[in-house]
């Protein structure tokens, strides 16, 4: 399936649409909450995650070992997937955290280009394409406006969704882009029946393929089986020849090489961190129990609903154009590739993180493939009932779709905390953006020191900190530092003890066990101790049923692949922590010259710092101390 078209002002009406939905979004962020310093308007974008811009600064100084700590230099390597930030890291240098708000416009640019070429590879007409993508980047939050209606499935439909694409920093933000340019050039290599451009566009399909593996391996694993299917059906009749062969090393070549960076990154990781990310071995049980999971998920009612429909969709529309079929066959096996991945997986590996993502992308490409369906079906139609779509019913869509948009953006512009209600409860939760924002003039005004030794309870804090260049803090969230379990216990261990707390205080800090409707939340040892490190469902615990407190047990046996990120510390595990607290001797180096606390919890009312330190600033929501 060959096309020609001419650009004419194609790219500049999709570039009108990118400014203008960019615009409406960040509109309504100076409307609610005025010229903010730019620092507030980046961590507090309604469509960002906090947890990971650190990454970009990190990538932006070549630094792939960061600690921020005064006593611990020689570390080895996070094991977070640099290469997806890489775009963000190089702008950052470039424009600083406005660079942030560069690749937002820019991921929407690329979003709806991306997608327009694929439905010009269906010969719709250029304002069709516009007007399909437009209506792919909205369906996430036309559901997410829906959903205040309580439709039935509408919530499951927008956590799908979600992952579909959101300007969420950095999945699906970029990822998903990777993924998107992955399946066109792959589309382009099966439709195109030139031999010199098949490989250029499998070449650059498996640069995609590298990036995928540097940002999100699911993604990968299932876009690597898809490749397989392509690779055997283009070359049927000629599978074992030497130029074919060729090819495939050129084609694996290029894929190792992008990946090269993750490569070296696992090669070199902290043995830790993998623990902290929520990595853990399988044994023969819990394989045994994921296959029957994924089985029954296969007899479901909605996936064989979806199944079927699929199915028959499918064969409607290669009745009306059979030319439609090698199109949708790359969607039918990229579905069929995401069913096959878990099962690899498992019989493969017997490490694993997040399972459920597997779940996530059989349920997100089997909807791909009914969108791409019901679009094919509704342009057959409407070639059959030869009705002509005028330029002022493209208009009228494309201002419905924005329109859309803008209430979408509206309702999710007011945010005040980062992570608001099971994480982090401010004091003054109306106050709080307004508090932190002030807290940073005072700071930008009064901290020009890089070297000076921070401590703070405080997310926000610790990631002005980082963005502002300053060289050293501890008690940080430990996602995004390379250091090994033992120096993050005994920084935080020190922290308490220079903010004169003891053994209890500290217990009390770590072990929360904040009882939910579905699940138990610890929130301050998931930031600040050892993020999933304590994971505890039945797929994996730190330590023997037992030893868990006995309200918590009854969550941890629930059968379900969706508790990853419950974090429960054992009573042997606490009782450890609670004797190297006592035994453990303040370190000189780790005397802060500066404390922040956000009063969120019980520590800023137990300290007495009066003798040696002086309170400088203080709102409803945080207080600062300054060695006298």
């Amino acid at each position: 399936m060959n096309y020609k078209y001419s650009l004419n002002n194609n790219y500049l009406n999709i570039l009108i649409i990118s400014i203008l939905l960019f615009l409406i979004k960040w509109f309504f962020s100076y409307y609610n909450y005025g010229t903010e310093n730019i620092f507030i308007k980046v961590i507090f974008n309604s469509s960002g995650d906090y947890s990971y811009y650190p990454f970009v600064h990190q990538l932006s100084n070549f630094s792939f070992t960061e600690g921020y700590s005064k006593v611990y230099s020689e570390l080895n390597v996070i094991g977070f997937p640099f290469l997806v930030s890489f775009l963000h890291a190089i702008f950052y240098k470039l424009f600083g955290l406005y660079s942030f708000l560069i690749l937002e416009f820019l991921s929407i640019f690329v979003f709806l280009l991306v997608f327009f070429h694929i439905f010009k590879l269906l010969k719709f007409s250029n304002g069709s394409s516009i007007v399909w993508s437009l209506f792919l980047f909205s369906i996430p939050n036309i559901i997410f406006l829906l959903n205040s209606f309580n439709l039935p499935y509408i919530f499951n439909l927008q956590q799908l969704y979600s992952g579909f694409y959101l300007l969420r920093f950095p999945r699906p933000l970029i990822t998903n882009l990777f993924l998107f340019s992955y399946i066109f050039f792959i589309l382009k290599f099966h439709l195109s029946e030139e031999k010199i451009y098949k490989q250029r566009y499998l070449f650059i399909s498996g640069f995609f393929l590298g990036l995928l593996l540097n940002s999100f391996f699911y993604f990968f694993l299932a876009s690597l089986i898809l490749s397989i299917f392509i690779l055997i059906i283009n070359f049927r009749n000629s599978i074992f020849t030497k130029d074919s062969i060729v090819i495939y090393l050129k084609f694996l070549l290029i894929i190792f090489v992008v990946s090269l960076p993750f490569i070296l990154q696992i090669i070199f990781i902290e043995k830790d961190y993998l623990s902290r990310v929520g990595a853990f071995s399988l044994t023969d049980n819990s394989k045994t129990y994921l296959f029957k999971h994924l089985f029954k998920g296969f007899i479901k009612f909605e996936f064989l609903l979806i199944l079927f429909l699929n199915i028959i969709l499918f064969f409607i529309n290669i009745k009306f154009d059979r030319d439609y079929k090698k199109f949708l066959d790359v969607f039918l096996l990229l579905f069929l590739s995401s069913l096959i991945a878990p099962i690899v997986y498992l019989i493969l590996l017997n490490t694993v993180t997040f399972f459920s993502n597997f779940v996530f992308i059989i349920a997100l490409t089997s909807f791909m493939l009914f969108k791409f369906n019901l679009i094919i079906l509704f342009y057959n139609l409407k070639n059959y009932l030869q009705i002509n779509v005028k330029n002022i019913f493209i208009v009228f869509s494309i201002f419905i779709l924005i329109g859309l948009n803008t209430m979408f953006f509206f309702k999710t512009s007011f945010v005040n905390s980062l992570s608001e209600g099971v994480h982090f409860n401010p004091k003054n939760p109306k106050n709080f953006r307004s508090n932190f924002n002030d807290l940073v003039l005072f700071l930008n005004k009064n901290i020009k020191q890089k070297d000076v030794l921070l401590l703070t309870n405080d997310v926000h804090t610790q990631l002005w900190w980082i963005f502002s260049d300053k060289k050293f803090y501890y008690f940080p969230y430990v996602f995004f530092v390379a250091l090994n379990d033992n120096m993050i216990e005994t920084q935080l261990i020190n922290a308490f003890k220079y903010l004169e707390l003891d053994d209890n205080d500290f217990a009390k800090f770590i072990d929360q066990n904040k009882l939910s409707n579905w699940r138990v939340v610890n929130t301050n040892n998931y930031f600040f101790l050892g993020h999933l490190k304590y994971q505890a469902n039945y797929l994996t615990k730190f330590s023997k049923i037992e030893n868990y407190p006995k309200e918590t047990r009854k969550f941890i046996n629930k059968k379900s692949i969706h508790h990853t990120n419950q974090v429960i510390l054992p009573k042997n595990e606490l009782n450890r922590l609670k004797d190297k607290f006592k035994k453990t001797k303040k370190n000189p180096y780790l005397n802060p010259d500066i404390i922040i606390l956000n009063k969120n919890d019980f520590l800023h009312n137990n300290i007495d710092l009066n003798e040696n330190f002086l309170k400088l600033f203080e709102n409803q929501n945080f207080i600062l101390f300054s060695k006298k």
